[in-house]
């Protein structure tokens, strides 16, 4: 069994999120950052994990780029989607605004895997806002791994 986990985030929670749900996946896993590599083929997996993180309730560009470009593709694979946002009560409608219909009802798993306010990876206009909006003025994480072991028992069994 072999699993394609892609990811794409902006300040390194997405990853960090990526590296520990990967750490508990049976078999072989390949990590593709979005961002830093070319995009792999999810026609050589059997598991395909896709993941991004939501700025201004939108998921990233890269990472919905793959979803469109190879949702056919998805379609035949087992599927888990996550998404990775600060807020907690609007994850679920964020998850429905990241990725198309078809995807999220064909996708074994959907899951919110928190979020993190990195302050010393963000530019002055970000602090700023996480500032006003979250009302945090220091580097703040909140990892969800609970979510991360349903996601695996919903695909793998575990």
């Amino acid at each position: 069994m072999n699993t394609l986990l892609v990811y794409e985030g902006k300040h390194g929670f997405t990853e960090k999120c990526a590296r520990l749900l990967a750490e508990k996946i049976p078999g072989e896993v390949y990590l593709l950052d979005l961002r830093q590599e070319e995009q792999a083929d999810p026609k050589n997996y059997d598991t395909v994990i896709v993941g991004g993180s939501v700025y201004m309730g939108k998921i990233r560009k890269e990472a919905a780029a793959y979803c469109r470009v190879h949702k056919q593709q998805l379609l035949k694979k087992k599927l888990g989607l996550f998404i990775c946002c600060a807020d907690s009560e609007k994850a679920e409608e964020q998850a429905e605004a990241a990725y198309p219909a078809e995807l999220l009802q064909h996708a074994a798993a959907v899951a919110y895997f928190g979020y993190a306010f990195y302050f010393e990876r963000l530019n002055f206009l970000e602090k700023a806002v996480v500032r006003v909006v979250a009302g945090a003025n220091s580097t703040r994480e909140d990892i969800n791994t609970e979510a991360m072991e349903r996601m695996c028992t919903a695909l793998y069994g575990q």
